[in-house]
Formats: structure tokens, sequence, C-alpha cells
């Protein structure tokens, strides 16, 4: 089972990324919370959707949608 769960990590890292990009972070929430995903606890995955970005990225990112 672990197995599994390893690799539909990077499948739903990739989806998580694609639906802020295309949503924002407001929409892709709302969506999580209909679907009920992820079924992981927001506060342990979001150092993997966000590691990678910087703090001047992010607020570009929360600017832009929050016009």
């Amino acid at each position: 089972m672990k197995n599994k769960s390893i690799k539909e990590k990077p499948l739903l890292q990739s989806a998580i990324g694609i639906l802020l990009r295309e949503l924002g972070p407001k929409k892709t929430t709302q969506l999580w919370q209909i679907l009920s995903l992820p079924k992981e606890d927001y506060l342990t995955i979001r150092h993997e959707i966000f590691e990678k970005k910087s703090l001047a990225k992010l607020y570009k990112e929360a600017k832009k949608f929050n016009r």
C-alpha cells in the first residue's frame, strides 16, 4: 500500500500546482472541500506545495489573485 501512495504523490503534487496556478488559492481550497481532497492534513503537505517558492513569489501570486 505504501508503494501506491508514493507513486501517487507526484501526481497529486502536479495536480495541486495546476489547480493553484489556474484557479488560485481560494478556489482551489473550495474545490478541495467539495471533493474532500486531499485526504492528508494540509499542514503536513503545505511544505511540499510551497517549498520551491520564495516569499516574494508567493506574495506576487497572492496579490495577483486578490485584486
